[in-house]
């Protein structure tokens, strides 16, 4: 019996590897910013083309410029300037948004002052097709007072179309709702639909599409006793469509006064979406949760905890390595030294080894990280400890658990 157990257990452990998430490995790649800027955000069209966007300061004082890099493969292209303008409101958590598809029609967001009023809004600018000239700036929202609107999660649609989520309050102050549009490729809005009429007041949205066009949605709700579960719902991306919430048992076990400014992640390969957020245990301690479908969506596992002995800040990001893995990131505090940190997830929700992608100071001017993963690589981008400087990395596998020998 003795000799079974040990050659069971030897077994055990000569497989347990196998199933084990490789390590991940980055590579920190020159970006060529021309002048200093920060808050960057990644994402990538059908095609395969990823773009890198960020704030940066005008020629004129109290002007920014929104501007923007291609990566085709192999080189960055030179530096546009998609949007500027005076009166912005340039945020550490709240950053502008792009989005497009394979022909080129997209659509950017970023956030203006009401003009010492008090409130902020959203403005939007679409482009029908790659090439084409920009529409001129107009609000994002039809309502027009000095509130809070903010935090867009933006998805490309058909034909040129777009689609775009926003939390917004009232002139009363909270309840915050969440709310969506549609968008045509010349920017014409759809009436608004309300999708939640109590939301968390300052955390971000995410939104994936998923295979049968459906769109999901991640965000912090609030509850009238201040308990700031994790919500999603799925539905058609249409005005007047049924919006369902998907099998997701969150425990309903934080409750805080004060607006964590954590909001979820999202990311979506076929069948399998995975969604990442941030959480405080009974003892005040910060973690990083995450949990996964199979089923492209309806019902989600149980969340799981990462594991980690240092101080959990939050602000997760996700994206997809390749149809078996995810990365995950996050920022913590390790010996007083804040870094973004990212892992690889399979689909049996096992976690490999975390790697340093970067250090910053642990402060709001490091903003979030974003990640995008498409045809040409997966990125990490973020705002550099300097607080005026962009760093990019591209992400993959160690080269043995590619089973390559360099």
């Amino acid at each position: 019996m003795l000799l079974l157990a040990l050659t069971l257990l030897f077994a055990l452990q000569t497989q347990a590897p196998k199933d084990a998430p490789p390590q991940l490995r980055a590579s920190p790649l020159a970006v060529g910013i021309e002048k200093a800027g920060r808050f960057p955000s990644l994402t990538h069209d059908s095609n395969g083309t990823v773009y890198l966007t960020w704030y940066a300061a005008g020629e004129q004082k109290g002007e920014t410029k929104l501007q923007q890099k291609t990566w085709n493969g192999k080189t960055w292209s030179s530096t546009q300037t998609i949007a500027s303008g005076g009166g912005w409101m340039v945020n550490w958590a709240d950053f502008a948004k792009f989005s497009t598809d394979a022909s080129g029609s997209a659509m950017v967001t970023w956030l203006a002052g009401a003009h010492g009023h008090g409130g902020y809004g959203v403005m939007f600018q679409k482009r029908r097709e790659a090439g084409a000239g920009w529409t001129d700036p107009k609000p994002l929202h039809k309502d027009r007072e000095a509130v809070e609107h903010g935090f867009v999660s933006l998805l490309p649609l058909d034909d040129g179309n777009s689609f775009a989520t926003w939390i917004q309050s009232t002139a009363k102050g909270p309840p915050t709702d969440l709310r969506f549009a549609t968008y045509s490729a010349i920017g014409e809005r759809s009436e608004e639909q309300v999708l939640d009429p109590r939301i968390c007041d300052c955390c971000a949205t995410a939104a994936v599409r998923l295979g049968n066009g459906d769109v999901l949605i991640a965000y912090r709700d609030r509850s009238e006793t201040e308990v700031r579960n994790i919500q999603m719902l799925r539905g058609k991306p249409e005005p007047g469509a049924e919006w369902r919430s998907p099998k997701f048992e969150e425990p309903q076990d934080w409750k805080t006064a004060g607006c964590p400014v954590n909001g979820p992640a999202l990311a979506a390969d076929g069948s399998w979406v995975v969604l990442t957020y941030f959480h405080q245990n009974e003892k005040g301690q910060g973690q990083v949760k995450y949990s996964w479908s199979t089923d492209g969506g309806q019902k989600f596992s149980y969340p799981s905890i990462l594991q980690r002995e240092a101080k959990i800040l939050g602000r997760v990001a996700v994206t997809m390595l390749n149809p078996e893995l995810a990365i995950l990131a996050w920022l913590e505090v390790d010996n007083n030294q804040a870094q973004w940190m990212a892992c690889a997830l399979n689909q049996q929700g096992r976690t490999g080894p975390a790697i340093v992608l970067g250090e910053v100071k642990g402060s709001r001017a490091d903003g979030f990280l974003s990640l995008t993963n498409a045809q040409q690589g997966t990125f990490a981008a973020w705002t550099g400890s300097k607080g005026d400087s962009i760093k990019v990395s591209g992400l993959d596998l160690l080269a043995e658990e590619r089973g390559i020998v360099e």
